[in-house]
């Protein structure tokens, strides 16, 4: 378990990183001894360490490292800023939930109102949010039922991310311990360090304001009506309402204003969407034969208007904030609107024969309105099919009593994606102004043109997947042990994605259907009853899931196949090489120069071959012609994890006193980190995250040196194995006994403490496998749960 707040240089080994750096990256230079520390220097060695420098020796060598001079007052001084402790914090959450329950006659009823306020452990970072809920259902008749399901939701997002205007403080890994947090008048400093490099991250506390509301009404308005002959018919009508209110506001006395003059933007936003849902249902049974038929009719619709207006150049004063736009002297109003529908039919029956063969068959026809005129709409049509074999008189026959359910699956079905822009489809255009003279009165006046910027495709359609599943259900042990099996291969065809154009046709790119992928894998579901007694009870649900993908086509270009003398000898589709695409490969397989370690010093006349020396990143020469080019490229493994499992663990004790812990674990993928390869152009700049690096005196073989060199004409990155374990998280929890809060006139008192990301287990060496070089937080909950 490691800490997942990426550490930076402090104090001393600041200035040794420092100084390791400017050995490295001049190495001919530090030949000489010019970077080393003159601290034990005196008489004629210290005199020739200065040559023509003058002035205090130790600010002289820190000069040469690159440090300025704020960073060499305040290193001289003994200051040093903690900008962690500055910018971060232990942050408190709070979530309370009041609600009432009950029935009445035919009236059933729940309603609850329910408070979050949680801070984030940047300082200034906050949410908050007030939601009510009311849900209501009356039995009109015998054959009627009507319900309301209504909820608001008020948000506070004021104090959350938005980039470029996050109102708090946060933490940056570019910051010197030798800044200065303040100019000498009090005022905050711009760059901290001297250099445009890194900002004060207390600014955007000081100098922006913002206001984002949002409120929510999701509501579901049902009747439900039983009819003869087993048929029931229910319709719903489910709105949703959602209004903004953003105001932002930059100070013209932020320290990187500019002549700005202040800027503010404010915009107002609602939201409508609806959806109405129409089932028929029909239940039956026959003897042995079992029906169950369900009829669906689907509308929705999505509308947003949304006005945007900018202003900046207030005159005489931005004093105002957001409240004062119309005092700025260059508005800009916009809009960004929306508006799309969908459809959908559906037919499903369900049969069963003596609970031991069933048979399910479905057809939908779904219709989205961001697809091109020509296809608007596309069918899925399914079937399932199921054998309870454990019900079969063979198998009773058998006496297999430690097996008491077993359930055969197999199903075939499509199913649609529409995850599309709701223009995509479209030609779209965005308006350019320019200045034009007016040749009747010769004025100049300002008028539009317009630039196309997407290219229409009247032809886009769904992206259809096509998917076969084996399965197996089963119960062992009388219901000690259960679960399922799942074995499935899934076919995608028509991927929604842009397709690259020659840049002569005008656009760089269309929407369109391409390519084939298939996905295979399986997936395990296991839950088990451990232990149950009197005293403990010991529960576990375990699941798995395995999957590879495979681009199968992508775009039908066809290519000659040739020998080594030139001959054609076949076809093949070809590759999308700009992109990363291979047929026969995974979608997210890295291709790319493969990075084999670091030349050492016994290595340094083969490193020159390629222009390198020791400490530079050794780069895969396939054909061994010390050149590079894609024939030098490999694979090299997936991003995406292959394996996936999680598991939990509950325990009772003496029936009142619980304890469960999960964890998750993401296996066979890899990952790269820019630092890996040490050469950042900022190293003798800024501060970095700590890491480690090739030194003559440290001749490591897994990262290069400081400043390292690629061959000419490569870049490469450095990928490691990013598997890992993760011990999600621990609650403990007691139920008081009804004996002792009875008196009290209580229902039920529960209490638990729950700790969230507990820790993980991995051997990627860049902090949190899953947040690399971020702050994964670790959030300790204490709840009371009271019912009267």
């Amino acid at each position: 378990m490691v800490n997942s707040l990426p550490e930076v240089y402090q104090g001393q080994d600041f200035v040794n990183f420092r100084q390791d750096v400017m050995k490295s990256t001049e190495y001919k230079t530090a030949a000489t001894g010019y970077f080393d520390n003159p601290a034990n220097m005196s008489g004629t060695e210290l005199s020739e360490w200065l040559g023509t420098d003058t002035g205090n020796p130790t600010e002289v060598w820190l000069a040469r490292l690159r440090m300025t001079n704020t960073e060499i007052a305040n290193y001289m001084a003994g200051r040093t800023v903690d900008w962690e402790d500055l910018t971060l914090r232990t942050a408190l959450r709070q979530d309370y939930t009041v609600s009432v329950s009950g029935k009445k006659d035919e009236m059933s009823y729940y309603s609850s109102i329910n408070y979050v306020k949680n801070e984030s452990n940047n300082r200034g970072g906050k949410y908050s949010a007030i939601r009510a809920r009311v849900n209501l259902e009356n039995k009109v008749q015998k054959f009627l039922t009507y319900g309301v399901n209504a909820q608001f939701t008020s948000r506070d997002e004021s104090n959350m991310y938005e980039s470029g205007r996050s109102v708090y403080s946060s933490f940056s890994t570019s910051l010197s311990p030798y800044g200065n947090v303040y100019n000498e008048d009090g005022s905050l400093k711009l760059y901290p360090n001297d250099n445009n490099n890194a900002t004060n991250p207390l600014l955007n506390r000081a100098y922006l304001s913002k206001k984002h509301d949002v409120n929510n009404l999701n509501a579901s308005i049902y009747l439900k009506l039983d009819l003869p002959l087993g048929f029931s018919l229910q319709t719903a009508y489910s709105p949703r309402f959602e209004w903004t209110n953003y105001l932002y506001h930059k100070s013209a006395d932020h320290p990187d204003s500019g002549d700005q003059g202040g800027f503010v933007e404010r915009y107002g936003m609602k939201d409508f969407f609806w959806q109405w849902d129409n089932m028929l249902k029909w239940n039956k049974t026959f003897g042995k034969h079992a029906f169950d038929f369900t009829g669906l009719l689907n509308w929705e619709k999505f509308q947003r208007w949304k006005t945007i207006s900018k202003n900046e150049g207030f005159q005489p004063s931005d004093n105002l904030g957001y409240g004062g736009i119309g005092y700025g002297t260059s508005p800009i109003a916009d809009s960004d609107d929306i508006y799309r529908t969908g459809d959908a039919l559906m037919g499903r029956l369900h049969y069963t024969y003596d609970n031991r063969y069933l048979i399910t068959a479905t057809v939908r026809r779904d219709g989205y309105s961001a697809f091109g005129q020509g296809n608007p709409r596309a069918t899925f049509p399914s079937v399932a099919l199921g054998w309870i074999f454990t019900e079969e008189s063979f198998w009773k026959k058998l006496n297999a009593e430690w097996l008491e359910y077993a359930k055969l699956r197999l199903t075939w079905g499509k199913n649609g994606n529409r995850s599309i822009g709701e223009y995509a489809a479209l030609m779209q255009l965005d308006p350019r102004k320019y200045m034009y003279v007016d040749p009747a009165t010769g004025q100049l006046v300002t008028i539009n043109t317009f630039f196309c910027y997407n290219m229409a495709n009247p032809n886009l359609k769904w992206e259809t997947t096509t998917s076969y599943n084996l399965g197996l259900d089963f119960t062992f042990l009388k219901g000690r042990l259960g679960g399922s099996i799942d074995v499935y291969h899934k076919s995608t065809t028509d991927l929604l994605n842009n397709r690259q154009l020659p840049s002569l046709i005008g656009y760089s790119s269309v929407k369109a259907n391409i390519g084939e992928i298939w996905n295979r894998g399986l997936g395990l579901s296991l839950h088990s009853t451990n232990i149950q007694n009197s005293v403990l009870t010991w529960r576990t649900t375990f699941n798995l899931m395995y999957n590879k993908n495979t681009i199968k086509h992508l775009y039908g270009i066809m290519e000659d196949i040739t020998d080594a003398d030139g001959k054609v000898i076949g076809r093949k589709e070809a590759d999308d090489i700009d992109n990363g695409y291979f047929i026969g490969h995974a979608l997210d397989e890295v291709w790319g120069y493969k990075y084999e370690g670091v030349w050492q010093e016994n290595e340094a006349e083969e490193a020159a071959k390629y222009s390198q020396i020791p400490g530079d990143p050794k780069i895969l020469d396939v054909d061994q012609n010390y050149k590079y080019n894609n024939d030098d490229k490999v694979f090299q493994g997936n991003t995406t994890p292959k394996v996936r499992w999680n598991m939990r663990n509950e325990f009772t004790l003496f029936k009142n006193f619980d304890i469960s812990f999960s964890m998750y674990s993401y296996l066979g993928h890899v990952k790269k980190m820019d630092r890996f390869t040490n050469n950042n152009a900022l190293l003798n700049t800024v501060n970095q995250i700590k890491r480690d690096y090739w030194t003559a005196e440290n001749p490591i073989n897994s990262y290069p040196r400081l400043g390292a060199k690629s061959p000419s004409g490569v870049t490469y990155y450095i990928y490691k194995k990013a598997d890992f374990l993760r011990l999600d998280n621990i609650s403990v929890g007691y139920t008081f006994p009804k004996a002792l809060i009875s008196p009290l006139k209580l229902e039920a008192l529960r209490l638990n403490l729950t700790v969230k990301n507990v820790g993980y287990f991995t051997g990627w060496p860049a902090y949190d496998p899953e947040n690399s070089d971020s702050n994964t937080p670790r959030t300790i909950t204490f709840g009371i749960n009271v019912t009267l």
